[in-house]
């Protein structure tokens, strides 16, 4: 049969063969044991049966024989004699199991169990022989023939058995013999498997040695061939195996039972070895060697610049550690750099960081770092001094911007040295600077800290050699002095509206946000707010005031005012509102609204044919002159109405102010006066410009102005400013002549 491998084509191995062959052995064995057991057991039962049939048969002849049991004694001997044979037959019958009597029947083809229990039978007969044997008057003769038959029957069955018995006993031989050969089988068997387990075993450990043996010579040869030093200590820190890298990395040529502690200190005696870390902590040898043994990290640094990183880790068996050593001096050196470089950048941060928060001219925090503390308040107690230079212009102008420099830097140098309680003090702008005081600060403290810090910049400073003249002026705001919530941010605006006083006071002057002042801001923004919901819902609208001739007294035109109707049915005049709406460059947007309904009313009067003769309108003149609009130059003598205007916007009228007609007009004023008011009607004579006076109160004001050469009047005189419907009355009932 063809094998492959070890196994036959069939499938089947020889371990199965033989564990059939074995199997059928001792199957055969348990057999022919069993065969025995149960022969024997018929054999005995046969010896049971014979013997108490003789012994009966012994009985009852010598009870014939002796033909009498009238004697006590007699019957008392036969008596027990029965009874002991009476429980031998007993006992034949009862010892023996179902599967027993089933295997004797099969093997002897009648049953020996049943003699057993016919002399059984025959004895509890015997016995009632026995009782009558001792009545005379009993029939004892036809008793002892019937029980005699009855033996005789019983003899011959069992003279029929004997045959049966010797084949058994011959079969008996037969199976002890084959349970002996079955033994002898299983011992060989058993013997052959031992040999051939033993051999099998002797395969396997040879086995296992020559691989041991490669295996180790591959891990030496890989030991050797490695490019980092590897080296195997023992239990006891015995280095066992190691290659040239490991020798090398500490000097040392011959390891060879030597102990890694003896290696270290050798090394560190000789000064290969400066210093040795693990976990930024410094090691001795004996450190480092214990840590060894129970697996560590460590670098080792040498005396030639080398880095050399061990790491040792203990066996999974535990008898042992594995050393490697790698050279790490390339990573420390990147590492060195890698440092270096973070430095660097850590500094370049830092620099950009305080170039980012700081003013680069004064070194004072910049107006980032001022937002950033600000912020940090958190809606907190907050109390800020604000601060601008006054005549800093002057100073770039005159001495220039290497001098304003200057100027800064001395400032910043004050608010630096200065023994000021403070928490920052930031240059914010060109010429602006804050001060942060603390949290408990309130407008007092920061009146305190204005009065010292304009004491220091009073005092006199010099730019190479010449004297420089600035001032500054301060403005104070704290939301511990203000009833309502004023957020960091709130403060800041409020202490700008303080400088914005201060200025306007007449610089280098110092003011603060008082409560008073938080009212009127309050009232001044929700003017502003209002101002933005009239423009929203077209609410301005233009009242009228007549202008006419000075000598016909006749219409000659209107001139258009502005009015704010409020909820309150109050009308505020242009002075109320006319500041704010320039603070928040909305009076255009209000010419707008008042010019789109004088249209609107110049339609109504064409509508009702009324002429109105010219519409003077307060506007820029260059929007005015390209609508083909007449321009007059309001407010003569007063503000920027100057001499050079009059040149530049070429005006089509010029109009006196009503501070200069009021004392001019009067026959009683001074000459001075009079000679000013004829000075500007010369000059609106000499431009041939049509001149024009407002604020005309009565009669008399009118007829002098009239002797002066006034043109136009207005005023009171004739009517106050009305609105449409009103003046559009007033024309019709007064007519186009005014007396």
């Amino acid at each position: 049969m063809e094998k492959r491998a070890g196994r036959d084509v069939t499938g089947i191995s020889g371990r199965t063969v033989f564990g059939i062959f074995m199997f059928g052995v001792l199957l055969s064995t348990a057999l022919s044991f069993a065969g025995y057991g149960i022969l024997q057991r018929v054999s005995g039962l046969h010896k049971a049966n014979y013997l108490q049939r003789d012994a009966t048969f012994e009985l009852l002849t010598s009870i014939q024989r002796t033909g009498s049991l009238q004697s006590p004694a007699r019957r008392i001997a036969v008596s027990g004699r029965l009874r002991a044979l009476q429980k031998s037959a007993a006992w034949c019958r009862a010892s023996n199991s179902r599967m027993e009597r089933r295997a004797v029947r099969l093997i002897v083809g009648t049953s020996l169990f049943d003699l057993c229990e016919r002399n059984e039978s025959l004895l509890r007969e015997a016995g009632r022989y026995l009782v009558l044997a001792g009545d005379p008057s009993a029939p004892t003769g036809f008793a002892f023939a019937a029980i005699a038959n009855r033996l005789i029957l019983s003899s011959e069955t069992a003279d029929r058995i004997f045959p049966v018995l010797d084949r058994l006993e011959s079969v008996e031989g037969r199976a002890v013999r084959i349970a002996t050969m079955g033994i002898a089988m299983l011992l060989l068997a058993c013997g052959a498997v031992g040999l051939q387990m033993r051999r099998r075993t002797m395969e396997i450990l040879r086995g296992t040695e020559a691989e041991r043996l490669r295996d180790q010579t591959r891990f030496r040869r890989a030991i050797r061939d490695a490019r980092e030093g590897l080296g195997v200590l023992d239990i006891s820190g015995r280095i066992e195996e190691w290659n040239p890298s490991f020798a090398a990395a500490f000097g040392v040529e011959n390891l060879e039972g030597r102990f890694i502690d003896e290696i270290l200190r050798i090394a560190v005696s000789s000064g290969r070895i400066v210093e040795i870390r693990a976990e930024d902590v410094t090691l001795t040898t004996g450190q480092l060697a214990a840590r060894i043994m129970e697996g560590t990290k460590a670098d080792i640094r040498f005396d030639d610049g080398r880095f050399v990183r061990l790491s040792a880790a203990r066996v999974d068996s535990g008898d042992g550690v594995v050393i490697v050593t790698a050279d790490q001096t390339e990573i420390h050196r990147q590492k060195e750099e890698l440092h270096t470089l973070t430095e660097r950048l850590s500094a370049a941060q830092k620099e950009a960081n305080h170039q980012a928060l700081n003013d680069p001219l004064t070194g004072l925090p910049n107006r980032r770092a001022f937002d950033l503390a600000l912020a940090a308040a958190n809606d907190g107690p907050c109390t800020l001094l604000r601060i601008d230079l006054d005549h800093f212009k002057y100073v770039n102008d005159t001495f220039g911007h290497d001098a304003g420099d200057e100027v800064l830097k001395h400032v910043a140098k004050i608010l630096k040295e200065t023994k000021l309680d403070q928490r920052l003090a930031a240059r914010i702008g060109g010429d602006e600077f804050v001060v942060m005081a603390p949290k408990e600060a309130n407008l007092a403290h920061a009146e305190t800290l204005a009065t010292k810090i304009a004491a220091q910049i009073r005092k006199p400073f010099h730019y190479n050699g010449r004297l420089c003249h600035y001032g500054a002026s301060f403005g104070s705001a704290s939301n511990l002095d203000i009833s309502d919530d004023l957020s960091p941010r709130g403060v800041l605006a409020a202490a700008d509206v303080a400088l914005y006083r201060a200025k306007a006071a007449g610089r280098d002057n110092s003011a603060l946000y008082t409560p008073a002042l938080h009212q009127e801001i309050v009232a001044q923004r929700r003017l502003a707010d209002a101002l933005l919901r009239g423009l929203e819902n077209d609410i301005f609208v233009p009242y009228y005031q007549p202008q006419v001739d000075a000598v016909t007294g006749r219409l000659v035109g209107l001139e258009v005012l502005a009015r704010w109707p409020r909820r309150d049915g109050t009308i505020l005049a242009p002075g109320a509102f006319l500041p704010l709406a320039e603070q928040m460059k909305k009076v255009s947007e209000i010419d707008r609204c008042i010019f789109h309904h004088v249209r609107k009313d110049m339609e109504r009067w064409a509508g009702m044919g009324v002429t109105i003769p010219k519409i003077a309108f307060n506007a820029s003149s260059d929007r005015l002159r390209d609508s083909g609009i007449r321009i007059e130059v309001d407010d003569f003598g007063s503000g920027h109405a100057s001499v050079m205007a009059l040149y530049r916007v070429r005006p089509d009228c010029l109009k006196i102010d009503r501070r200069i007609v009021a004392p001019a007009a009067d026959r009683r004023a001074d000459s001075g006066a009079q000679a000013v008011l004829k000075a500007v009607v010369e000059i609106g004579k000499a431009l041939e410009t049509e001149v024009l006076a407002e604020g005309v109160e009565s009669a008399e004001i009118a007829r002098n102005l009239t002797a002066l050469g006034v043109d136009t009047l207005q005023g009171y005189h004739f009517s106050r400013p009305l609105p449409f419907d009103q003046i559009t009355e007033w024309m019709a009932v007064r007519g186009r002549r005014i007396a």
